[in-house]
C-alpha cells in the first residue's frame, strides 16, 4: 500500500491540537495514545523505520530516539 493511501487513514488527522512532533521524548506520551488507538499504526511504523530522516512520532514511536529498538524487535 503506498504511504499516501495508508496515511489517508491515520488517526493522527483527528487530532490537530496533539503535538506529534514534540522537542523532547518524554512529551510524546499524548502522541503515543492517539496512536495506540490508530489502524494504520503497523505501516505508519514500517514507514518510519525506512526513513533514516524521520522525526517525531510515527506508529507509537519516538524517531529518531527509538529507532534502534524498534529495528530489533522487528
Amino acid at each position: 500500500m503506498p504511504a499516501s493511501d495508508w496515511q489517508a487513514d491515520g488517526l493522527c488527522k483527528e487530532y490537530p491540537d496533539v503535538d506529534f512532533f514534540p522537542e523532547r521524548v518524554k512529551d510524546a506520551q499524548p502522541a503515543r495514545e492517539v496512536c495506540d488507538r490508530c489502524l494504520v499504526q503497523k505501516e505508519c511504523k514500517a514507514f518510519a523505520l525506512a526513513d533514516a530522516a524521520t522525526r517525531g512520532v510515527w506508529g507509537g514511536f519516538s524517531f529518531p530516539e527509538e529507532r534502534d529498538a524498534a529495528r530489533e524487535t522487528q
